[in-house]
């Protein structure tokens, strides 16, 4: 066996040894690209409605009664540039929040078994148990989920 052979030998194994003894990294598929899954809850009002899309994929509008869950999933770009972002409508209320970004979810996301959790609140989205406020800057390109969602 060459010297290349051996070392990518050992390399594949510790990879391998690795996701074993990793087991959150595990539970997320292909681990060169693994698939995340944004489950999101409605803990708001019943009859929510939400509207999530990335620059590539209109994922649609969802009503979601108090407690429902709406989940998708996709496998993050290899560069680091995915970002989801959903509007978020009731009572008249429109709020938006990123539900992932790169940067920011790849590595809280991989801990979660891949599930990036989301709670809707009144007071903004909470990631697991960590709450932050709605955004206030303009939408991504909400103003086209904004007229989807008041309709």
């Amino acid at each position: 066996m060459s010297i290349n052979a051996w070392f990518a030998s050992f390399l594949l194994l510790a990879v391998l040894c690795q996701l074993h003894k990793n087991n959150s990294m595990a539970k997320c598929g292909f681990f060169i690209v693994p698939e995340f899954h944004v489950d999101i809850t409605n803990n708001i009002i019943n009859g929510a409605r939400i509207h999530c899309k990335s620059k590539q994929d209109d994922l649609g509008i969802h009503s979601l009664a108090y407690g429902q869950t709406y989940t998708f999933s996709f496998r993050p770009q290899v560069f680091g540039k995915t970002l989801f972002f959903c509007a978020v409508m009731w009572n008249g209320k429109l709020e938006w929040f990123d539900a992932y970004i790169h940067k920011r979810d790849y590595q809280r996301c991989i801990h979660s078994e891949c599930h990036c959790p989301w709670k809707l609140t009144p007071q903004g989205p909470c990631f697991a148990d960590n709450c932050v406020p709605w955004n206030n800057k303009n939408f991504h390109q909400g103003e086209q989920s904004s007229k989807l969602l008041k309709d």
